[in-house]
């Protein structure tokens, strides 16, 4: 690890390729390091309803939404008779590749953030020159020749960008080895790159005011949501930012683009309704404290002490629950106590960034700054979907896939202050 050179994160990103090439291998053979557990054959199931043309809630049930069934079932695109173990590997090949692109999309986006602050400055030197103005940043090349340059800053940009790309990759691509299992037995990670794809998409638009950007930023997290629900954080942080600066159209295009994108669930809800009703009831059943969630982790530190009652784990509703005479009713008050949390951090923005301030007219909202617009959407979609696991399912292994899905972003928070 001493030796590692971080600038160099491709050589990396090969290693840790050659390494899931591997496990594809391991998956083939159905070897034990590769533990698939019941998801293994719940998928495996999937593939096969899919294959022979059948649908999610009206031929089958399925625990999930139902977008979600096509992502688990995708080998199907190259080959609708794959045995169990063809399969599984099909899948493990699938989920190592879409892993693998989160580097190579942030190296993208880093090379755009770079070439338009180029461009920017670029055509300021030139609007200055034009005008006459003299500056510090005049750099003279000859006797009355002078050219406009920003080379501190066009250094900085470059320097703070590609140091921070390549420690960043590297930390993604190394912390995958230790997660390999979650990444190739679970399909959480097509909404993780999703959602990761969509805030960079964001990102750029932020820059570059360009419309296809913003579209298949919201496209993305639109179908990430439908697919995991989760994402909708991140949607509410993209409107919110589009509120802020007063894009109204980007507001417009959002809602148009969601309700485009519901139409498949829509379509599965009314062709499949006692499925889908049973898909609603299985996901909103009154549960005690699901042992993956932050509460029952107190619950447990607090028996260990004796200070309340011991408690029994059962399953039910496809989740290991704690019950004692506590329990439901802490189950209960997670959803506020989750909805306060996210109160307080928007407040705490409010005050942070003066949003608002006081003219003559009253009340005014104060246009962000750009650097400002990239903080919050960095900071505020981590801090979402990490409040969100902390109060939820924070020990649940394969939700860490989530997290790890939006390391990369870190790339940028340097540069946005």
């Amino acid at each position: 690890m001493k030796n590692l050179k971080f600038e160099h994160w491709h050589y990396v990103f090969l290693s840790v390729a050659i390494f899931f090439t591997v496990v594809v291998i391991l998956a083939y053979t159905n070897n034990p390091l590769l533990s698939w557990g019941w998801e293994g054959t719940l998928y495996d199931r999937f593939y096969n309803y899919t294959s022979a043309g059948q649908k999610p809630f009206i031929d089958f049930f399925i625990e999930y939404p139902p977008i979600s069934a096509y992502f688990i079932a995708l080998p199907a695109l190259f080959n609708r008779n794959l045995n169990h173990l063809e399969y599984l590997a099909s899948f493990a090949f699938i989920t190592s590749t879409i892993a693998l692109f989160i580097p190579i999309f942030n190296q993208w986006t880093t090379n755009n953030i770079i070439y338009t602050t180029e461009s920017n400055l670029a055509k300021v030197s030139t609007d200055i020159e034009r005008v006459g103005e003299k500056s510090e940043l005049i750099e003279k090349q000859s006797e009355g020749d002078k050219k406009i340059i920003f080379p501190e800053v066009l250094k900085d940009t470059r320097s703070i960008l590609n140091k921070s790309l390549d420690w960043w990759n590297s930390i993604y691509l190394i912390l995958l080895i230790p997660s390999f299992t979650l990444i190739n037995t679970r399909y959480d990670i097509f909404p993780s790159v999703m959602t990761f794809v969509a805030i960079c998409l964001y990102i750029l638009d932020l820059r570059k005011s360009n419309k296809v950007y913003l579209v298949f930023a919201y496209l993305l997290i639109s179908i990430a949501t439908f697919s995991k629900i989760y994402p909708i954080l991140i949607l509410l942080i993209f409107l919110l930012l589009d509120l802020w600066r007063g894009k109204w159209k980007n507001i417009l295009i959002s809602g148009l683009i969601f309700v485009i994108s519901l139409l498949p669930t829509l379509y599965f809800s009314y062709f499949g309704q006692v499925r889908f009703e049973n898909f609603i009831n299985y996901q909103t059943a009154s549960r005690d404290l699901q042992i993956e969630s932050i509460w029952a982790s107190v619950a447990f530190g607090l028996e260990k002490l004796k200070l309340v009652e011991p408690s029994i784990i059962i399953i039910q509703n496809g989740a290991q629950e704690l019950v004692n005479n506590y329990a439901k009713d802490i189950a209960k008050l997670n959803l506020y106590i989750l909805a306060l949390i996210f109160i307080v951090a928007f407040s705490i923005l409010l005050v942070r960034f003066r949003i608002f301030k006081v003219s003559k007219l009253g009340l005014k909202v104060r246009a962000p700054r750009n650097n400002e617009l990239m903080l919050v959407t960095i900071l505020g979609s981590l801090f979402a979907v990490t409040t969100f696991l902390l109060f939820n399912k924070v020990m649940s292994p394969q939700y860490l896939v989530w997290i790890l899905g939006l390391l990369p972003l870190l790339t940028y928070l340097e540069y946005s202050k």
